[in-house]
């Protein structure tokens, strides 16, 4: 019992710090898990592993807040002075990132499953847009330039 309170309190300190750390992604997340732990629920999954899932899947952000758009405030974007491939590789590392928080913190394969997850398999595109870099999907790429990135993780088991 002492364990799980032990594992609990270490938990709530590391929502708290990523509430405070990635503001944006935090609000992000909480958006996310409550529409996906609705949708788990119509569909008769497990909707307090999908909600979970869903909170702590962009927890790589921390290690670099500033390089995403939902953290950044008062104009400055720190894509502006790297080059696009070195753009694209701090986007794509925050999946890495994550499962390096995730092991830090003790997390269940089970959500270290959804950081892995979160973006596919396969290629993404990093497009370039004048000062500002996103991961699209080759169907919305319109007006941009595509620099071709693969974000590593394992095959998705509802693909």
């Amino acid at each position: 019992m002492l364990l799980w309170w032990s594992f609990r309190i270490s938990i709530t300190i590391f929502l708290r710090q990523m509430s405070e750390t990635v503001p944006g992604t935090f609000q992000h997340s909480m958006q996310v898990a409550n529409l996906a732990a609705e949708a788990a629920i119509r569909i008769g999954a497990k909707s307090q592993l999908v909600r979970t899932g869903a909170l702590y899947h962009d927890i790589g952000k921390m290690e670099n807040p500033a390089f995403f758009t939902e953290n950044q405030s008062g104009g400055v974007n720190p894509h502006k002075n790297l080059n696009y491939e070195q753009s694209a590789q701090v986007v794509i590392s925050h999946v890495t990132d994550g499962l390096k928080l995730a092991d830090k913190h003790n997390l269940p394969k089970a959500i270290k499953d959804f950081i892995s997850t979160h973006h596919g398999r396969g290629k993404q595109n990093i497009s370039i847009f004048p000062g500002r870099t996103s991961i699209r999907t080759k169907s919305r790429m319109k007006n941009c330039s595509p620099i071709p990135a693969r974000i590593r993780s394992p095959k998705n088991r509802l693909s």
